[in-house]
């Protein structure tokens, strides 16, 4: 859990360690600037995680993962634009549960995150 403030970070939507982590820096990195920007921050990444748990099919599968040969029997990774941020929620849905891989700025090599879906198997 996150805490600003009055603010605090609670995700109905798993983790993967490093993509928690991902968040925690960059959220305190953020905080170091203003607590504002922190809480826009947070807020942006909180409304995206809240769209992938209601609607997780609604955004688009991550192209490149189908093309990966390790990723055979994975869950297909899909990414929600974080708006205002040049960042992407990449997640997959395991037995109907998103589970979040990667907090990844967009300025980042695609596809950093891939060997993480891997303690993960499709149902």
């Amino acid at each position: 859990m996150v805490v600003i403030g009055e603010a605090e970070s609670h995700f109905l939507a798993e983790f993967h360690p490093e993509a928690r982590h991902e968040f925690d820096t960059e959220l305190d990195r953020r905080m170091d600037f203003s607590e504002t920007a922190a809480l826009r921050y947070l807020a942006a990444v909180t409304r995206a995680i809240q769209d992938i748990i209601f609607w997780p099919e609604a955004y688009p599968v991550w192209e490149d993962a189908l093309t990966w040969p390790e990723w055979v029997g994975k869950p297909i990774p899909r990414s929600h634009a974080v708006r205002g941020f040049g960042y992407r929620v990449v997640f997959i849905v395991v037995a109907d549960k998103p589970i979040v891989v990667a907090v990844a700025a967009t300025k980042r090599k695609t596809g950093y995150w891939r060997e993480r879906g891997f303690d993960y198997e499709a149902r």
